[in-house]
């Protein structure tokens, strides 16, 4: 049944490119699939404090807990890559979210330091197996252009707000419910939807390898790209993503370690008295805002067709002054949050078109993309380690330089889209 509606639709496309009730329906099911793996990524911001107290962690092992998802979730961003290119995308999608539900158990029920880092080594997994193939999924399936750039719109928005439902769900119920009863609320309800979704109507992609083998009739016309094109493509986007996703972990970081350090300095017992809730709703809810801004910004310069070297390089400018500006009144604390809200969102308006560059379908072969989507992903996670390991290891002040450092180079990396791209379409047949 798969294969002959996803056959049908095909033809659909080819008249009318217009998108369909499934389309829809799969726009809702990889958002929400998206919103429920950020939060089960961003439950240690959360539950951190009170997992420590009840475990007796050392802030040596906190740190190690909160970076060790990073590092899992970055190799299995790779390792996922030669799954995609010969195996259909919904089977791994299931997995993935099936495992999602399994790992927010383990998670809840862990009684030590091994345990929990196991478990948060699963997250990574987790997380790493499901956001390549939901992304290449949702490349592929898109009907046009214009649906995907909004569904890479919505499906960030869908991870950016993982981070405002913790804040919510932690400040009403944390303290009520304890850490292990919320690690199970507030993640696995978000992956039922999506569950029932791919496991009973969404089909598989048209470019499924599975689905060329069994279609001995048809004869496919595809945008064919030069290998050397689509490898200067990874690498521009790579060298973008990497100082931009740094730059992105330094805006979110940097004002909680204010934050954090004011709350235990201000509480009159132990760390483990001072309260995070509200802090941490207040920073989800100030950067959540930021980021459906930025959002807003990247869709409508695209759909103004803004030259994209342009539309990187004044934005780098930008957010590079803005750290600048956050080294000048470092201790002035309204001028340092508007330097912060103003360097998130224009990082966030970049994600959009790199999002757009690094997910196209209709550039890379079909087994290429998986590649260039594990590489924009790994290269993500791993700048939230090194982000992190900047902002713990070196005073503020330092820290802040070297974000302003990383920053310039956004400008630099922004100068190679310049160069335009060429594409050749030919006509094939992939059995």
């Amino acid at each position: 049944m798969v294969v002959e509606r996803t056959r049908l639709l095909q033809n659909q496309n080819d008249d009318q490119e217009k998108p369909t009730k499934l389309h829809y329906l799969a726009l809702f099911a990889v958002s929400v699939a998206k919103l429920g793996e950020s939060v089960e990524f961003m439950l240690p911001a959360v539950i951190t404090q009170p997992v420590s107290c009840q475990l007796g962690l050392t802030p040596t092992q906190e740190h190690v807990v909160a970076l060790i998802q990073y590092g899992s979730a970055a190799v299995f961003s790779l390792v996922t890559v030669p799954f995609l290119q010969h195996i259909s995308r919904r089977p791994l999608i299931l997995f993935s979210l099936y495992l999602a539900v399994f790992s927010a158990i383990v998670c809840a029920v862990v009684p030590d330091f091994v345990s929990l880092l196991l478990s948060r080594i699963l997250v990574g997994i987790t997380i790493s197996c499901g956001m390549n193939p939901l992304s290449v999924y949702m490349a592929e399936y898109s009907p046009s252009k214009s649906f995907y750039v909004l569904s890479t719109v919505v499906g960030s928005l869908g991870w950016t707000a993982g981070g405002g439902w913790c804040g919510v769900l932690g400040y009403l119920f944390l303290e009520k419910i304890g850490w292990r009863w919320f690690v199970l609320l507030t993640s696995i309800p978000l992956f039922v939807p999506s569950i029932i979704a791919f496991q009973f109507f969404l089909p598989e992609t048209l470019n499924s390898s599975s689905l060329r083998k069994g279609s001995s009739q048809e004869k496919l016309e595809s945008v064919k790209t030069s290998t050397k094109a689509m490898a200067m493509r990874i690498i521009k986007v790579t060298l973008l993503n990497a100082t931009r996703g740094f730059a992105y972990n330094g805006c979110i970081l940097l004002l909680p370690a204010i934050l954090k350090a004011d709350n235990i300095k201000n509480s009159r017992g132990s760390p483990c008295d001072a309260i995070y809730g509200a802090q941490f709703l207040m920073i989800a809810l100030i950067f959540g805002v930021c980021h459906i801004l930025g959002q807003t910004c990247g869709y409508l310069a695209h759909k103004l067709s803004i030259p994209t070297a342009i539309f990187f390089i004044v934005n780098s400018i930008v957010i590079t002054s803005s750290f600048v500006v956050m080294q000048i009144y470092e201790k002035t604390m309204i001028v340092l949050m508007l330097a912060l809200c103003i360097g998130q969102t224009l990082i966030s308006a970049c994600v959009v078109e790199l999002n757009v560059l690094a997910y196209d379908a209709s550039f890379f072969t079909r087994t290429v993309l998986p590649i260039s989507s594990g590489i924009r992903l790994a290269v993500e996670y791993l700048n939230g380690i090194l982000a992190n390991a900047v902002s713990e290891l070196l005073v503020y002040s330092v820290a802040l330089k070297v974000f302003t450092a990383v920053s310039v180079g956004m400008v630099l990396s922004s100068a190679l889209f310049f160069k335009k791209e060429k594409k050749e379409t030919t006509v094939s047949n992939e059995l």
